[in-house]
């Protein structure tokens, strides 16, 4: 009797890196000011919940003006007091990020209390921003990008300093991971929910992290009986086959090979310009750079084939709804420089 599969629900999240304001009459420098002084106000923020998140664990937290009619810790009034300008969306984000932090790993014994460092993201709530198309002119051309238009300061505290309250964010279209532009068109359609964002700086770049959730599609029930085999080589990457047919599939290893002979080809271009060379001097970490390079580039294709293939296998099982997933065993087989990825 097969077992139904279980349905899950998964969060995901994307990260997308802010190009420019959408408003035209707005600079970068204005922007990237903005948002550093909002990163600036979360650090305090954050660091004022996790203390008072400690103090209340503690049965230490003795302000009456922290704690609701019931005696549970309530932070927002103070925080609205001292931080008025910014938005409540903006405000209640980071506040709920502190204390899920320190709910999740430091309540229960499993990190120390730390202390939020400068450049702190900015936490958003999902109402606090949305998602659309939007015609921009970037690097002198007209482009249909994707704009987050997030609330960043009150509607009060705007008026009277005559800004706006709402900021656009030209979001870049990643074109490493299409999935992203399906995605965020699906969040800007409102067909897919989207989380509470985060604008987060890194190495000089301000990006905006999308979470988003994900429900498994129904798959059928599996099969105890069922069992999949799969099999390892070099010119066929894989070969696998399921135990209630006679059938045999494979999966070229073209794409490999070929990789490996350009990666060993440039190795030995590598040395070979070393030897002739006649460099001296500078040390052994500068003359091996390149060489390093090359590795981590080969590394970094030996996991994205890896990830492929596996989903690959997985996928087939689930359609053939296979209980079972038996590889191949090559403990004492397989050597480091094997044409063999998996």
């Amino acid at each position: 009797m097969g077992r139904p599969a279980r349905t899950n629900i998964m969060n995901k999240c994307i990260k997308i890196r802010i190009l420019k304001p959408a408003d035209p009459d707005m600079s970068w420098k204005d922007l990237g000011d903005l948002l550093h002084d909002l990163s600036y106000k979360a650090y305090r923020i954050t660091n004022f919940v996790l203390l008072h998140e400690y103090l209340y664990a503690m049965k230490e937290e003795h302000n009456p003006g922290y704690l609701n009619a019931k005696g549970k810790l309530y932070l927002y009034p103070a925080l609205t007091e001292a931080y008025p300008e910014i938005a409540s969306q903006v405000i209640n984000g980071i506040a709920q990020s502190a204390s899920k932090l320190f709910k999740k790993g430091i309540f229960r014994g499993d990190e120390t209390l730390p202390t939020m460092k400068r450049n702190a993201p900015i936490s958003i709530y999902n109402r606090g921003y949305t998602l659309t198309r939007k015609a921009v002119i970037y690097n002198g051309k007209p482009q249909e990008l994707f704009v987050a238009n997030v609330s960043l300061y009150r509607t009060k505290y705007a008026k009277e300093q005559g800004i706006p309250s709402r900021y656009g964010l030209v979001l870049a279209d990643n074109w490493r991971d299409r999935s992203a532009r399906v995605l965020l068109g699906r969040m800007a359609d409102g067909t897919l929910r989207h989380g509470d964002g985060k604008i987060s700086y890194k190495h000089g770049k301000w990006y905006l992290l999308i979470p988003y959730v994900v429900e498994d599609i129904e798959k059928p029930a599996l099969k105890d009986n069922v069992i999949m085999g799969v099999k390892f080589g070099t010119d066929v990457a894989f070969s696998y086959a399921f135990n209630n047919t006679l059938t045999q599939r494979q999966v070229r290893g073209g794409e490999i090979l070929a990789f490996r002979k350009r990666i060993r080809a440039r190795r030995c271009s590598i040395q070979n310009q070393y030897a002739v060379s006649g460099r001296q001097g500078h040390g052994r970490k500068v003359a091996l750079r390149a060489l390093h390079a090359l590795e981590l580039k080969e590394q970094n294709f030996r996991a994205q084939v890896n990830y492929r293939y596996a989903k690959f296998i997985v996928q087939q099982a689930l359609k053939e709804q296979a209980a079972t997933i038996r590889l191949e065993d090559l403990t004492g087989i397989v050597k480091p420089d094997s044409d063999m990825v998996l």
